[in-house]
């Protein structure tokens, strides 16, 4: 099962009603308690559609605002972090990217008024001979 699966309206009530309209969300092993009302409330599924999650009563958390961003986020990232140890452990790497077409690697330039000129490559200056670091005060000359 994939995509998002809304709770309908009778489930919504329904968990609000069960949890006393209180957050149900849980941190440390201590539920939140926030206090519920419309408008603050919003509904989180305990096991993601992802993860073959339904949108049945049992599934559904009612929780305030704070906490399901929280639960979101966390879950997002768990995602993330899981596709980054499949790719490890199947050795796969991210798509080697090509360079921007008349990018700054390019040897060719982009014009204004529009049209492709070749790129002119800067000329390298001869470096400078090394300076004196002190200066002997009495002969006023560097050394």
């Amino acid at each position: 099962m994939s995509g998002r699966l809304e709770f309908t309206r009778k489930t919504k009530e329904a968990r609000a009603i069960h949890a006393g309209w209180l957050c149900e969300a849980i941190w440390e092993g201590k539920r939140c308690n926030v206090e519920l009302t419309a408008g603050r409330i919003e509904y989180h599924h305990e096991v993601e559609a992802e993860r073959g999650g339904d949108n049945s009563f049992d599934n559904c958390r009612a929780t305030c605002i704070p906490c399901h961003r929280l639960l979101t986020k966390a879950f997002v990232q768990a995602k993330a972090k899981a596709e980054r140890q499949r790719a490890v452990q199947l050795n796969s790497t991210a798509p080697a990217t090509k360079p921007l077409p008349l990018g700054k690697t390019d040897s060719r330039k982009a014009k204004i008024g529009g049209g492709v000129a070749p790129r002119e490559r800067a000329v390298t200056k001869p470096s400078l001979p090394p300076r004196a670091l002190y200066i002997n005060i009495n002969q006023g000359k560097a050394r």
